[in-house]
């Protein structure tokens, strides 16, 4: 064993010293000639390992770009410089920038290639998360104007948080602050209700709501019964003869109980926000219901909430559910909902009240023309009766088509 000279060995120690690995490589084909002890100790292999095969402990992603720039740089000479992510001995990357410089003779011939890695890994990350929160913060700047420009409430909400967000339109229907309307703020101004169906519902692999949250109309509290329907379809001729005063007022208490059944509904309609659950074209769940919100002015106005759950944000390391959503204000709407169905209850009690009042005589006339028949009538008379029996009929037969009408359209609505 023979020992370098004391310049080399004190060549080498500064070399090992340093706080860069430094690598030479040939100017022909780039292969690595020579590295230094902290080359070696990174990759946690010997010498004869990382000089036969020093590319390996490129990161998979970065290897084609850095062996594309070195290729690059040999045939023209110029300097090479790269970041890239090299695997340390415990199968850790890390982030490291290289350059690399020709060494060139009396004649400019590239006789050799002297390079360098530095860890930049701190540096590296800090400059990605900075970055990182630039671009978050202008993405927020951007979607924070474009919300505020909406005419429609706007805001955002988590199950941990609360509302994390809520657009200008918020602060000037309801009067509240953003700070005050952050978290739990906001349901100060929710009417009592309809506070149950604010919560975010749970909703399983199969769009199934596995909470309690009312996603239907309530029962009605006297619902229709079969029965109730079949006893009021119109009464042919001959039953109309052989039924009593008294059961015709039943039929129709019968009649108008169904269509009050049936307003009944529409009005639980109108007056309910049903929950509806779905799910868009990308297979995120949505919800829309219809809450009152208090106006600054104290006023409780309706308003159609839509809600879509977004991509999970990473916040601590952990994944924060977040949705977004609208508040349309629909309070003209429900009036008009409300002034319809008042109308149209109006119109269905005075159709079953005339037709009531209409069919009694005319059951008796029918029932007197039936007497008529029956008794000694010259053929003249028997034409005339006839006639009146048809006519009468005819008229009957209108009146239960009206009757009809009114028992359908508030059904079909409700």
């Amino acid at each position: 064993f023979e020992m370098p000279p004391p310049s080399e060995r004190l060549l080498r120690t500064i070399i090992d010293s340093l706080p860069v690995q430094i690598f030479t490589a040939s100017p022909i084909d780039g292969k690595i000639t020579w590295v230094n002890q902290k080359f070696i100790v990174y990759r946690g292999q010997d010498t004869s390992e990382v000089i036969h095969n020093p590319w390996q402990a490129i990161h998979p992603e970065d290897r084609v770009a850095y062996m594309g720039e070195w290729q690059r740089s040999l045939s023209t000479g110029q300097q090479f410089s790269q970041k890239v992510r090299l695997k340390r001995f415990d199968d850790a990357y890390r982030w490291f920038f290289v350059r690399a410089t020709p060494l060139k003779d009396r004649r400019q011939r590239i006789v050799h290639w002297a390079g360098t890695y530095m860890d930049i890994h701190e540096q590296h990350v800090a400059e990605t998360h900075a970055a990182r929160q630039q671009e978050t913060a202008a993405s927020e700047a951007k979607y924070r104007a474009l919300a505020n420009s909406s005419p429609q409430i706007v805001f955002a909400v988590t199950r941990e948080r609360g509302v994390t967000f809520c657009n200008s339109q918020w602060l000037s229907y309801s009067g509240q602050t953003e700070q005050d309307a952050m978290g739990m703020g906001f349901m100060d101004y929710i009417h009592p209700e309809d506070l149950a169906k604010c919560r975010l519902p749970t909703i399983n692999e199969d769009g199934v709501t596995v909470d309690d949250i009312p996603t239907s109309i309530p029962p009605d509290d006297a619902p229709i019964d079969s029965c109730t329907m079949k006893d009021a379809s119109p009464l042919d001729s001959s039953e109309v003869s052989s039924q009593s005063g008294k059961t015709i007022t039943n039929l129709e208490s019968d009649v108008t109980h169904a269509s009050q059944v049936s307003q009944s509904r529409l009005s639980k309609l109108a007056s309910t926000g049903v929950l509806k659950i779905s799910r868009d074209q990308a297979g995120r769940p949505s919800y829309s219901t219809e809450v009152r919100l208090r106006s600054k002015d104290g006023d409780f106005r309706w308003h159609l909430v839509r809600v879509l759950l977004a991509e999970p944000v990473h916040k601590d390391g952990s994944e924060e559910e977040t949705w977004y959503g609208t508040c349309t204000d629909i309070n003209d709407h429900k009036l008009l909902e409300q002034t319809l169905k008042e109308t149209m209850d109006a119109k269905s009690r005075f159709l079953s009240n005339m037709s009531h009042e209409i069919r009694t005589p005319l059951n008796g006339i029918t029932g007197m023309v039936n007497f008529l028949i029956d008794s000694h009538l010259s053929p003249e008379q028997l034409e005339y009766v006839s006639i009146i029996r048809y006519s009468t009929e005819g008229l009957r037969d209108l009146i239960n088509d009206i009757l009809d009408l009114s028992k359908v359209f508030p059904t079909m609505l409700s």
